[in-house]
């Protein structure tokens, strides 16, 4: 059962409050109305919930219900609030804040199209400090032409405006995919996938951050080897300078989401700085459920969330699986923990105990048609590489983790449309096997939070019904 403590609490009276965690921070921000002026404030808490910095920002001669809600990012690792009027829609305001809350700009009335920009909310994207990259593709009568561009803030003073630096066309011919995986100050990794041709197969691209010319590509799959390998996750170890990448083998048969699949074969591949593969394991892995013979479109399929090394250079893996009862829409079920050993050979597999996480949660996943909530939708089957490597969007997973008893649990989050409810619960083995408890309970009109600070310590953030007051507290599981 989860063990009680005698909890820090913080409350504090803001209007519409909300919050998020930024490196290794709560950030709690909102309105104050003082005689005729509404004011933002922002605190800035530790993870004891020590209040380290506050900062507020006048907004003029205002009332809070005149604003749109406050939206944030910390794209480029600053923090970014705007505000909006809602009968000024096309203008607003900029509020820019380094991670100690010390003001980088302050501006008024400028074009709200720059908050809404493809370039703020690209899914396909990744940032490096002030470099941005992006995965601009163009269709036409000849196909799809993936281009990879590199951009730069232009200044950190103003809204973010860009200049492009280079552009890298991947070659037009067969190419089904082409993702920005990741990017540092040296070199920039591209993941695509070939689907005929001679180049067919499964790539990893090294391309230079200053130049965007190709340093290298490498293969995962085999010379001359027909099946598909793709790609769930990958690991760039900065002191060894090699890169680790795991996924999935499937025969070209086989990947079909229509069929029953009950095994998965996994693929471990280091590859060194100078893009050489120097080691690859291949291993079949038993899934924990099978499809039900008396419903034989049901299938199971691994996504791999979480994918680290440790010390001594073995792999801690968290897995989730998914069904698919209806084609083409995968739905979470639960998550699972792999060890992946070092041996002479190559790995010994490990896994923990399962837990069917949905079933202690009845409906944690909706069926109904339309709700994406805890679901994966592709186009295709021949889309199904986007499944394995891509984020899910509206995810139902918080936390995953292993208790004392090498038991697994779980914080989930279940959103309830028609009861207009959000509560995130605690599932783990307990004395009547797989149990759940609510951890946090809320109505769709306030605002919620869980973040994960340790393995079972947790800050949970929530406003009251009226949203004119906050509260962040310490919890252990």
């Amino acid at each position: 059962m989860p063990k009680s403590i005698n909890s820090q609490i913080v409350t504090k009276s803001l209007q519409n409050p909300n919050s998020f965690y930024f490196k290794k921070h709560v950030y709690v921000f909102g309105y104050q109305q003082k005689v005729n002026h509404l004011y933002f404030k922002c605190f800035r808490f530790s993870n004891s919930l020590q209040l380290k910095d506050s900062t507020s920002a006048d907004l003029g001669n205002y009332k809070t219900d005149q604003f749109l809600e406050i939206t944030t990012d910390t794209l480029h690792n600053v923090i970014n609030f705007y505000f909006q009027l809602a009968n000024q829609k096309n203008l607003a305001t900029l509020l820019r804040l380094n991670d100690t809350l010390e003001t980088i700009c302050f501006i008024k009335n400028f074009d709200a199209n720059h908050i809404n920009s493809f370039i703020a909310f690209d899914e396909d994207k990744i940032v490096y400090n002030q470099d941005l990259y992006l995965n601009n593709v163009v269709t036409d009568t000849l196909g799809k032409q993936f281009y990879i561009t590199k951009y730069k803030v232009k200044s950190i003073l103003e809204p973010f405006e860009y200049e492009q630096n280079w552009q890298f066309a991947i070659d037009r011919k067969f190419i089904k995919s082409a993702s920005v995986i990741f990017a540092n100050s040296n070199f920039v990794l591209i993941h695509t996938n070939v689907y005929d041709g001679t180049k067919k197969g499964e790539w990893i691209l090294k391309l230079n951050a200053q130049s965007g010319k190709l340093i290298r590509g490498t293969k995962l799959n085999k010379n001359n080897d027909g099946q598909l390998y793709l790609m769930s996750n990958f690991f760039y170890d900065s002191k060894q300078k090699t890169i680790d990448v795991i996924g999935s083998i499937y025969q070209n048969k086989l990947l079909d989401v229509k069929n029953r699949v009950n095994n998965e074969q996994l693929f471990l591949i280091k590859i060194d700085s100078l893009g050489n593969i120097i080691s690859r394991t291949e291993k079949t892995l038993s899934m924990p459920l099978q499809s039900n013979k008396l419903n034989i479109g049901l299938t199971y399929h691994l996504k791999i969330r979480e994918f680290t090394k440790t010390i001594d250079n073995n792999y801690n893996v968290w897995a989730d699986i998914y069904e698919s009862n209806t084609p083409l829409i995968f739905s979470y079920v639960s998550s699972w923990q792999i060890n992946l050993t070092a041996t002479d050979i190559d790995y010994d597999v490990s896994t923990s105990k399962f837990m069917n996480g949905a079933i202690a949660i009845p409906n944690l996943v909706s069926s109904e048609i339309g709700n994406t909530y805890g679901k994966f939708y592709i186009k295709t089957p021949d889309d199904y590489d986007t499944f394995k490597y891509k984020k899910l969007k509206n995810t139902v997973i918080i936390k995953t983790g292993l208790d004392e008893n090498n038991n697994s649990f779980f914080i989930y989050k279940k959103m309830d449309i028609k009861n207009s409810t959000v509560n995130f619960y605690h599932v783990f083995t307990g004395k009547k096997g797989v149990e759940n408890k609510i951890i946090l309970k809320t109505n769709k009109s306030q605002q919620a939070a869980i973040y994960c600070i340790e393995t079972k310590k947790y800050l949970s953030f929530n406003s009251n019904v009226d949203n004119t007051i906050f509260e962040i507290k310490t919890n252990i599981l």
